[in-house]
């Protein structure tokens, strides 16, 4: 996927028109599959707006923020975890750090908790819950409640988002 690359802000803004209310994209001009005013681009395999200007692809989030701002940052978060929603109070900027201290609860995740699993190490008896965070292993506990304590203390000290694991 690429970036922004040589995209100007100006360029953009002569092909299409943006909305940071409702985060829809829409064509300013007339193209060959795209008719003005029609909303612009499509959804990829990740669930991402990607919308093609001059031949290169772009992700939407990246194009709006840069529509609004003028610059590009080095990741932009979608904050509630929507990857179609690109209104610009939905949109901050951050890098890769950043970006996965707001992640959605992984489908596989079975504690309910982001950085809390089961870990059966030595048998049965030996049987605990494990937490990490950051990549950092943070301990292992006999208490699901202790562990998601000490898991909520190390998002709250590595400055989390709020939304994280929702």
């Amino acid at each position: 996927m690429a970036k922004t690359g040589s995209l100007t802000q100006q360029r953009l803004k002569e092909v299409l028109h943006y909305d940071p209310e409702t985060g829809i994209f829409t064509w300013a001009i007339n193209r060959t599959n795209a008719s003005q005013g029609k909303i612009a681009g499509s959804i990829d395999d990740h669930g991402y707006r990607i919308i093609c200007i001059d031949g290169v692809r772009h992700a939407a989030h990246r194009l709006a923020w840069m529509y609004i701002h003028g610059d590009k940052p080095i990741e932009i978060d979608h904050q509630n975890h929507i990857r179609t929603d690109n209104r610009l109070v939905n949109l901050r900027p951050t890098d890769r750090s950043g970006n996965g201290k707001n992640i959605s609860k992984p489908i596989h995740n079975k504690s309910g908790v982001v950085g809390v699993s089961w870990t059966k190490r030595l048998g049965k008896r030996y049987d605990k819950w494990e937490v990490r965070a950051c990549g950092k292993f943070l301990g292992y506990f006999d208490d699901f409640f202790e562990a998601v304590c000490k898991r909520k203390s190390a998002e709250s000290k590595f400055n989390f988002h709020p939304n994280h694991g929702i």
